[in-house]
């Protein structure tokens, strides 16, 4: 099934460069403006995760490092650290640093990471490598993290609560604390289930706004077709990721054409994406960063 993408009044679509699922190209951004009810517009990007990491990480435009992994909350889909390796960090070889996603700003532009901090900060910033990644949930950790990067932690800032359905009848909060969280790189490679036990596949990438740190899709192959699956239809489930459709329904699930990738941020098509699901779409909701 491929849906066709219609036009909006509220919305236009702009593709930049080429975004096709494989490996990742010089410039490969799909930028929406969006206008919202107040009047006011705001641009958002689309990008693969894996476009994301490996991008440099700056301070005052000096380069300091590069993303090289995305912490997730599993349960609503929210980008809670990146992860990076900071060379302009005293004895830092070998060392990896994760830092509270809202401590700076991912241009959609030069697609670099801005820390707002200075440099000189990061010297007593909490580190660990790949193989002893720490508890990113632990109270002592989230609260140095937190502390170096002069952050507060979303889930203390009395942020307008925005409910979205993870599942028909049931609801979680954007601004709830993470119980449940990885790593993007080994969220790729999991298995897609049915409720019944029937594997669809892996996922093969992550779809996200990195200007919001929200999580947008899961993508996997059906018949050599990527097929985009919203987050919020998934849910993790022992090592895997259970999907809220059947098997044979998922045999008619909507797919992404190669050369149509702007279809992705459509309003129309994501709502008939959301509809095949059985879930609410993201768009439906106000503001919530």
């Amino acid at each position: 099934m491929t849906l066709k993408s219609a036009r909006c009044p509220a919305i236009v679509v702009l593709l930049v460069g080429s975004f096709a699922f494989g490996q990742p190209q010089t410039k490969t951004e799909t930028v929406t403006k969006e206008t919202k009810r107040d009047g006011t517009t705001t641009t958002k990007t689309v990008q693969k995760s894996s476009e994301v990491l490996g991008r440099p990480i700056t301070i005052n435009n000096e380069n300091i490092g590069k993303v090289e992994d995305l912490v997730v909350d599993v349960n609503t889909g929210r980008v809670v650290y990146g992860v990076g390796s900071f060379t302009t960090v005293k004895d830092s070889s070998g060392k990896l640093y994760a830092y509270p996603w809202p401590a700076g700003t991912y241009s959609t532009t030069t697609r670099t990471y801005d820390l707002d901090m200075d440099t000189a900060r990061l010297q007593g910033a909490p580190s660990f490598t790949t193989t002893t990644y720490p508890n990113f949930t632990d109270d002592e950790f989230v609260t140095r993290t937190y502390k170096t990067y002069n952050q507060t932690p979303y889930w203390q800032t009395g942020s307008t609560v925005v409910r979205t359905a993870d599942r028909p009848g049931t609801t979680h909060t954007w601004t709830s604390r993470p119980t449940t969280v990885t790593r993007v790189s080994e969220i790729r490679g999991r298995q897609i289930r049915t409720p019944d036990g029937v594997v669809l596949g892996p996922i093969n990438e992550v779809v996200l706004e990195p200007g919001s740190g929200r999580i947008l899709y899961a993508v996997t192959t059906r018949d050599g077709q990527s097929v985009p699956i919203p987050w919020t239809a998934l849910r993790a489930k022992d090592k895997d990721f259970e999907i809220t459709i059947a098997a044979d329904r998922f045999k008619t699930a909507p797919v992404i054409e190669t050369d149509r990738w702007s279809t992705i941020t459509d309003p129309y098509w994501t709502t008939q994406v959301y509809k095949y699901y059985e879930v609410e779409p993201i768009h439906d909701h106000d503001d919530d960063d």
